[in-house]
This record gives structure tokens, C-alpha cells and sequence, in this order.
């Protein structure tokens, strides 16, 4: 099973979402990767926005309680899933959406923040109830 971390950035109550590079459609996601050996999800996590988006995030910003999205085949199995944790960065100065030059072109070709309708409607399926979690807590809006 592949396991990806990543990190959802939240700031003025909108949500960070990247595209990946040259996909279509409704594509957009949290920054995430896949996990290398011996690494834990949350160190995971902040490595790979470091590398996607430029933003360094301190471990000490992140709310622990990690959640998961699966990944289901049509045989209902678990293929992959996704842990992700919950960060707030509005002491972070980062604007409504992230330089071209910021980002790791061969994977994400645009990142910026979204509010919940905006979010809702470009996020690939797998994300919309974490999406809607994150509403329904008044964390995003």
C-alpha cells in the first residue's frame, strides 16, 4: 500500500490547494508526497511543502492529531492513503497565491489559497470530506 503526507495550510480561514502539473480537471490537493523509509508522517509532511510550495513549516505550528484519506479501488480495497495534518499560518507572510518561482514546477503548477465554495468546487473528489470536516469546524469558511 503507498502511504503520502502532506499538510493542510490554513490562513484567514481558506485553505492552501496546488495543481498538479499538467492535469486536468477538478485536480487540486493539499501539498503531499510519498513517504521515504524511516520517516515519520508528520516530518514527511513538512518535507514535502517544503518542496512543493517553498513554505518551511515548524513542526510546533502543526496540530498533531493526524487524519486520513483512503484511497479505495472498485475492489474496495485500500490501495494508498494520505495523512494529513491541520497547520495554521497566519503568522506566516504568504500571499493569496504562491510565485511561480516558488514552486516545483515538475509537480505543482499553481498554489494559492482558497475559501470553502472556491475549494469545493476545484478539489479532486478524495478531498471534499476533508473539505467539508474543516467547514462543518469552522476552520475554513
Amino acid at each position: 500500500m503507498k502511504t503520502s503526507c502532506g499538510l493542510a495550510l490554513i490562513k484567514d480561514k481558506k485553505i492552501l490547494l496546488v495543481h498538479p502539473t499538467n492535469s486536468v480537471g477538478k485536480s487540486f490537493s493539499i501539498p503531499k508526497g510519498m513517504i521515504d523509509k524511516d520517516e515519520d508522517y508528520i516530518t514527511c509532511a513538512i518535507r514535502e511543502t517544503k518542496e512543493e510550495v517553498g513554505i518551511q513549516i515548524n513542526e510546533s505550528d502543526i496540530i498533531q492529531e493526524e487524519k486520513v484519506i483512503h484511497y479505495i479501488n472498485k475492489s474496495e480495497r485500500v490501495y494508498k492513503k494520505v495523512y494529513y495534518f491541520i497547520v495554521d499560518v497566519n503568522h506566516y507572510d504568504l500571499p493569496r497565491q504562491l510565485p511561480m518561482q516558488q514552486l516545483q514546477y515538475e509537480e505543482v503548477d499553481d498554489a494559492r489559497f482558497y475559501t470553502y465554495d472556491e475549494a469545493i468546487k476545484i478539489t479532486f473528489w478524495r478531498y471534499k470530506k476533508m473539505l467539508k470536516e474543516l467547514k462543518k469546524k469552522k476552520i475554513i469558511n
